[in-house]
């Protein structure tokens, strides 16, 4: 497929310049028909179970991803912010982002470059909180806008400069309470057990 030849280099400089609102292109109002995708929260790096059982102090790692891109022209950047949720009682420890580029932080927000037109799922960054088994039931992560730029979803940018939302597929639920809180893992393939949850605590 050809790109357009807007230079995908200009674009990166964009991203990675801190004082720029968004892309440095286009207006700020997103399309809202979504074929950005979803960039949500996960407790596996393939993104099969959006829970997590905070139950006994330790380290534990969730996961940012952005799936289901299927813009014709790929997924070249994103911005968002990581919301913890009011229960949540862990702590942010660091973050490792996964693409080539960005500015800020998950934990504030974050503008990331891809790097090239991306498709389906892209791992965007793995973030290590410290648990100490106090989260309360249904305490929750979600993914929301940059604070900087405002809105009411993540916005990702297309290899065409077109802009998009890219809704969360909703909260990645810490301590879930059967029928008090409903995890929304649209893609999941196959179901988690208590035990594997309980896996995803380091030693």
């Amino acid at each position: 497929m050809h790109y357009p030849a807007r230079d995908v280099r200009s674009l990166r400089a964009c991203l990675l310049a801190a004082s720029v609102a968004l892309f440095c292109v286009l207006s700020q109002q997103a399309f809202a028909q979504s074929f950005g995708g979803h960039i949500s929260v996960f407790a596996d790096p393939s993104a099969n179970s959006c829970t997590l059982l905070d139950a006994v102090p330790a380290l534990f790692d969730v996961y940012v991803i952005h799936t289901e891109m299927t813009d014709t022209w790929g997924i070249l950047g994103s911005r968002f912010k990581l919301i913890q949720g009011p229960g949540f009682s862990a702590s942010y420890v660091s973050e490792s982002i996964a693409v080539p580029g960005h500015v800020g932080s998950v934990a504030t927000g974050i503008t990331v470059d891809y790097g090239a037109c991306s498709f389906g799922t892209l791992m965007l960054a793995t973030v290590t909180f410290q648990g100490y088994g106090t989260s309360t039931p249904c305490s929750y992560l979600d993914i929301g806008p940059d604070p900087a730029l405002g809105g009411t979803a993540p916005i990702t940018q297309n290899c065409f400069f077109d802009l998009y939302l890219a809704p969360s597929v909703g909260r990645f639920y810490v301590n879930p309470e059967p029928g008090q809180c409903q995890p929304n893992c649209i893609v999941a393939t196959k179901p988690t057990t208590w035990g594997g949850v309980k896996a995803l605590y380091r030693d």
